[in-house]
Parts: structure tokens; sequence; C-alpha cells
């Protein structure tokens, strides 16, 4: 099965944009990292970072011409990550929807005829078990996280678990993408790095809660180190 996940551009009026600060998706490195544990080989097409346009976007596509396209989805977003949708949908790809906004709004997102299924929260696991079914032909039916179509229904199941020891994740596949194009003021060069996951807070107004379900965990330090 040919993977492809895709990171979008986001709006021009957001902080990312007004700073000059392009920065790794981890998110989808980590998810890259584990799909290559299980066998796969995944690519990662950063449109952000690299500011292609819907018709650079599609003519990647079409060139790596992927059976499952997993597209990131955070509040300056969504117009990009569901033209996105379109356009992998309009190639005969599977569509999936992951990140934070996803998460929060899956019941409005899974209704978007471009969109097949979300993974909710934490995707390295699911995202993964999800490619499996797929590629299997399994239903969806017993797959924690994800919200998805059938027969022209809806389906949301339940959360899945959280992956309870963070340092048994793979370090992100920084390999598969665009390292020179991140950089701060749009000159410094970086990058950027996880030691945890979560909060035990649950301001109203912040995703986290959601994304890692009220719940901190963080990495040892030899493992940050």
């Amino acid at each position: 099965m040919k993977i492809t996940l895709v990171h979008p551009a986001s709006d021009p009026l957001c902080h990312e944009a007004m700073f000059g600060l392009k920065a790794p998706p981890l998110g989808l490195a980590y998810i890259a990292a584990y799909l290559e544990k299980k066998g796969y080989k995944p690519r990662i097409i950063d449109a952000s970072a690299q500011r292609m346009s819907s018709e650079d976007l599609e003519s990647k596509l079409k060139t790596t011409n992927p059976d499952l396209v997993g597209i990131y989805c955070s509040i300056t977003r969504v117009k990009q990550s569901l033209d996105m949708a379109r356009i992998a949908k309009s190639l005969g790809a599977t569509v999936v929807l992951g990140g934070p906004h996803a998460t929060f709004d899956l019941k409005a997102l899974i209704n978007n005829e471009n969109v097949d299924v979300i993974v909710r929260g934490e995707g390295e696991d699911v995202f993964t078990k999800l490619a499996e079914s797929i590629e299997s032909g399994r239903s969806l039916g017993g797959l924690n996280g994800v919200a998805y179509k059938e027969g022209g229904a809806v389906r949301i199941n339940p959360e899945a678990s959280l992956i309870p020891n963070l340092d048994t994740l793979p370090f992100p596949a920084f390999g598969l993408l665009p390292m020179e194009y991140y950089r701060i003021c749009d000159s410094i060069p970086i990058c950027t790095l996880s030691s945890s996951r979560g909060c035990s807070r649950k301001c109203r107004y912040c995703i986290v809660p959601e994304m890692y379900q009220g719940r901190w965990r963080g990495k040892t330090p030899s493992r940050v180190v």
C-alpha cells in the first residue's frame, strides 16, 4: 500500500505566517516513523513549508499515486485541508483527516463528501492499524479512535487508548521532510522536539485536553537528550 501524509498550507493571517515560522510537522513525522516500523514506506508532502499551490500538490500526488492519503487538519488550515482532500479523492485515494481540528470537529468534517475517515487524537497506532485494516479489507467497526462512513451512515467508534510509554515511539522520520525549509523569521534554521504530550488541566479554550484525554505523559530525560 502506498501512503502519503500531507501537511497543508495554513491561513496567511495565522501566527506561523506572521512570524515567518516554518516548523517540521512532528505529528506526521512520528506517524511516518511508526508506519516505517511496521514495514510501510510512507511519503510526506509539506505543502506549507514548500508553499505549494493546489496545482503543485495535485501534480505531486499524481506522481506518487497513493492508495491512502492522511491530511493534517488544524483550525488555521481547515479550508486548505479540505481542498487537499478533494484533490486526493479525485485521484482515487482513501482520504483520512487527523490532527486537532479533525478531532474537535469530527462530526462536521466526516460528513464532507471527500473525507472517508477521521483519526481522533493520538495518531501513530490508530493510523497504522487503519492502514492495515484497509489493506486487508477488514471492517473498521472494531478499530477504536476513528470515525468513518459505512453504507451511507457515519460511524463514530470509541476513543483509542493512549500510548502508555512515549519512550517506545520511534524517533520522527525527519529524513522524509524537506529540512532545509524549516526556519523562523524566514531566515534562522530551526528544528523542534517533543518532550511530553497532553496536559492535566482542562482549559475551555484549549484543544490539548481533547486530543490527549485530559492526561499528561512525559518522556524520560535520557530519551529527550
